[in-house]
């Protein structure tokens, strides 16, 4: 019989991510990655371009993902662009 322990969200981070605190492990899968809907896999592939992306900066990670929500949900609140094919000629 495997004798398997089960890991911790934080030792998951950690292990991923490298050396980080509670808070900020807690801070990069919440607000980084699409836990808690995506898979496991899915989001290891995520914090791994965050790091990549940060250069395994937490700080510049997490400013990162603020840019990303910030640019979407400007996106958002724009009109929807016309398609010129169905624009009116009059």
């Amino acid at each position: 019989m495997v004798n398997a322990k089960k890991e911790t969200c934080v030792e998951f981070v950690r292990r991923v991510w490298g050396e980080c605190t509670e808070d900020e492990a807690d801070s990069l899968l919440w607000n980084c990655t699409a836990f808690p809907m995506a898979s496991v896999e899915h989001v290891e592939k995520q914090l791994l371009q965050a790091k990549v992306d940060s250069g395994g900066i937490v700080g510049l990670a997490m400013q990162q993902a603020d840019e990303v929500v910030e640019k979407a949900m400007k996106s958002m609140n724009e009109p929807p662009a016309q398609d010129p094919k169905k624009q009116r000629k009059d």
